[in-house]
């Protein structure tokens, strides 16, 4: 079996416990592979998750003072512990802005399944929308079903061997899985995924990788704009024949809304 990629370096013991349980040998994923380098402005939804050492994972913003992550990101964090750097493309400079974390909300079931990767970060002033930051709103299922391609952006790894520091964000473009042939590659590893709560996109050579956890899967809507379809949740190594799997934002859209 091919070793599989870890996008946070920080996960836990636990949570390494529940991912062999619940789906076999398989870890969550994290820059990326066989992308280019982006500005901030081309992707400006695309926020860094900062600890005292600096990036760990990557989020979305969705509300002025509201980031969608993943949940393996916020293992072992506290509110105090993190903090949230939109409007930069480089993760470890000033220019931008930062708020702090109040509180650090994951989805209620990912303790007993990993495939629900998914949580929230409310910050403690809202962040300012401008040509750097901005606000994407959540894409639904019929928005998924029309897509065929997506674009994924983070700070992570450049490939599954090279763990040069990434402090510009990158970007790239990846393909859609349907879960038929996602399943069927997942199977040939050993793996699988949740069909319902997880998507699946890349298999091209080029994906997401370490580091860029949390961050957004992001297609074109049905009214043209551009919306949020996933959150880089785990793989199979970084930019091999099988597909990087993502949080499915429509299956949590009730949940992101904090009515159920």
């Amino acid at each position: 079996m091919s070793t599989n990629r870890t996008l946070h370096l920080k996960t836990t013991i636990a949570l390494a416990l529940g991912l062999l349980t619940v789906l076999g040998v398989m870890a969550p994923a994290g820059a990326i592979v066989n992308g280019r380098s982006a500005r901030i402005q081309q992707v400006p939804w695309t926020v860094s998750l900062q600890d005292a050492e600096g990036h760990f994972c990557g989020g979305s913003l969705i509300a002025p003072d509201l980031i969608l992550t993943a949940a393996h990101c916020l293992e072992g964090y506290t509110a105090d512990d993190v903090t949230v750097l939109a409007g930069a493309t480089h993760s470890d400079r000033s220019r931008g802005q930062r708020r702090d974390a109040v509180t650090l909300t994951s989805h209620r079931r990912y303790n007993r399944n990993p495939a629900f990767d998914i949580a929230l970060i409310e910050v403690n002033r809202p962040f300012r929308e401008n040509r750097r930051v901005r606000v994407i709103d959540l894409a639904s299922g019929a928005d998924v079903a029309g897509a065929a391609n997506a674009v994924v952006s983070g700070w992570g790894d450049l490939s599954e061997t090279d763990e040069t520091p990434v402090t510009r964000i990158r970007s790239a473009v990846v393909p859609l899985v349907d879960d038929a042939t996602c399943q069927a590659a997942m199977q040939a590893e050993g793996d699988f995924i949740r069909m319902g709560t997880e998507l699946c996109a890349g298999g091209t050579g080029t994906d997401s990788c370490y580091g860029d956890s949390g961050g957004p899967l992001v297609i074109t809507g049905q009214d043209g704009s551009k919306k949020l379809a996933g959150v880089v949740s785990w793989g199979i190594e970084c930019g091999g024949a099988t597909p990087g799997v993502y949080a499915e934002v429509p299956a949590f859209t009730r949940w992101i809304g904090l009515n159920s």
